[in-house]
């Protein structure tokens, strides 16, 4: 039976957007060498050069370079959600798995966002190509199992947990939505710090606990999703 540190293990790898995970060709019991090289997609996503204007992405089609001043905007607005809320309720022994829920949660949302304008303009006839929309939709499923995970650990079991990232996620999809349609590389460079933040979330927990995890099984929705194949089927 996995460990359920080898499959958060791997949770943490997708969540970095690792695209060589030859690191961890060690954990051979889990075929992740198809995890999805999306990396340099999202890197040409998010860093768009001004002086070159293309079709190739939504970034270099919409979008414009970031200010350092925008950038410390949303590393602060991130740092200031963590402070208040995270630390705030999800803070404590036994509340680990309720704030990896929370931002499982939250943490899917901006592919939705992106997927919607992507829909509003080949709707409008505005920019049409293919490789973005599955793209974000891969990364909303892979996004999903890690929330499918949290659930099965217990992460959701209380009404106000659910409550709360549930209606934040709402106002964070329109926040999204409204910065994908101003800018694009505004909403991916917000993503990329939340994504950061969950990543040294994950990584410190490990860490702190990892002999414990070793000796719990892992959750039935990561076997399903990382070992049996459904991640491939994306």
């Amino acid at each position: 039976m996995l460990p359920i540190n080898t499959l958060l293990t791997t949770c943490l790898v997708a969540v970095a957007n690792v695209g060589d995970v030859a690191a961890f060709s060690h954990i051979r019991s889990l075929k992740i060498s198809h995890i999805p090289q999306t990396s340099s997609l999202l890197h040409a996503s998010i860093s768009p050069q001004q002086e070159e204007r293309s079709d190739n992405n939504p970034s270099t089609k919409f979008g414009s370079p970031l200010s350092e001043g925008l950038k410390d905007a949303n590393r602060f607005s991130i740092g200031f959600l963590k402070n208040t809320v995270f630390d705030t309720f999800f803070a404590g022994e036994g509340r680990e798995f309720a704030r990896f829920y929370a931002l499982e949660t939250i943490a899917r949302v901006p592919y939705f966002s992106y997927l919607s304008v992507l829909h509003l303009y080949e709707t409008l006839g505005k920019w049409r190509r293919a490789k973005y929309l599955k793209l974000h939709f891969a990364e909303s499923w892979n996004e999903l199992h890690h929330l499918l995970i949290m659930e099965e650990l217990g992460g959701n079991d209380r009404f106000f947990d659910r409550f709360l990232a549930q209606h934040i996620a709402f106002g964070y999809y329109a926040v999204v939505i409204l910065l994908y349609l101003i800018n694009p590389v505004e909403a991916y460079n917000l993503n990329e710090d939340v994504e950061e933040h969950a990543f040294a979330t994950y990584d410190e927990y490990l860490k702190e606990n990892e002999e414990k995890l070793k000796g719990l099984p892992a959750p039935q929705a990561a076997i399903n999703y990382y070992v049996d194949g459904d991640m491939r089927r994306r």
